[in-house]
């Protein structure tokens, strides 16, 4: 069975090993693959961006553990389970899983654990290690029906007045930035109107481009990537530079809106 995971936890202690050892001491027959472990901290948006655009290449019947933001805030803290496009799920109670599957209902999804008191972390991974076994030996998830909670930083690009107000979601090793806006809401949007995203530095972008060279090198141009969103990129150059952006800065992208009027 392949399990995958996605964490906040970093790289730089025992702690992601630690994790993985629980995991194979309790289901021998896991296959461990890394989505990443360098989401920032406890950014919850990141986290579903990243797993929405992973989890379809694997096979049907992985299993996915999300560790971002596990033990957050005040609590009550909970460990949940969603099942979807034959793919589980397992996750924190902090918004994830609603980000990933927006408008799905969520009728598979199962409250597993309920702490009374906020656990350790490697509690809430063993935890997750007995779900994940229970999935793994064809038994019962004998848990019962939760609505999940929502997350208010994990809204979709809002239509207003003048146009489309989008938040980043992330920005990738060549510095593209990917906006929270998906084809289809950007076709409805947009259908029978121009228009333009203000850049400062590089001028506007008035046109969708397919590839990174349709625009002369050093130009700004916004394309739709692989899993669906909107991105801003510049051909052989930086579109965090291009807003003014410090790439060293994790947590830098969260305080910026991307506007894209309409005419």
């Amino acid at each position: 069975m392949i399990v995958t995971l996605l964490s906040d936890l970093g790289t730089t202690d025992a702690t992601v090993a630690a994790c993985k050892a629980q995991l194979l001491d309790r289901v021998p027959p896991a296959r461990i693959v890394d989505i990443s472990h360098r989401v920032p901290n406890h950014e919850v948006s990141r986290a579903a961006y990243l797993l929405g655009s992973a989890f379809r290449s694997f096979p049907v019947g992985s299993l996915h553990i999300v560790a971002v933001g596990t033990l957050a805030g005040k609590g009550p803290h909970r460990l949940i389970y969603l099942q979807s496009q034959g793919h589980h799920f397992i996750a924190p109670d902090n918004g994830i899983l609603p980000a990933l599957f927006p408008g799905d209902g969520h009728p598979q999804v199962l409250l597993c654990r309920e702490y009374e008191r906020t656990p350790s972390f490697m509690q809430w991974i063993s935890d997750a290690a007995s779900v994940c076994w229970l999935i793994a030996d064809g038994g019962e998830l004998d848990y019962p029906s939760y609505i999940p909670s929502t997350h208010p930083d994990l809204l979709v690009a809002q239509r207003n007045a003048i146009g489309i107000a989008c938040k980043p979601l992330c920005s990738d090793r060549y510095e593209n930035i990917v906006l929270n806006l998906r084809e289809d809401k950007f076709t409805e949007m947009v259908t029978g109107k121009s228009f333009s995203i203000r850049t400062f530095r590089g001028g506007n972008i008035t046109e969708v481009s397919r590839h990174y060279n349709d625009v002369e090198r050093g130009k700004p141009l916004c394309r739709f990537n692989s899993s669906g969103y909107l991105e801003i990129a510049v051909n052989h150059g930086s579109a965090l530079e291009l807003f003014g952006i410090d790439p060293t800065d994790p947590s830098a992208l969260a305080y910026h809106t991307v506007r894209i009027s309409l005419q």
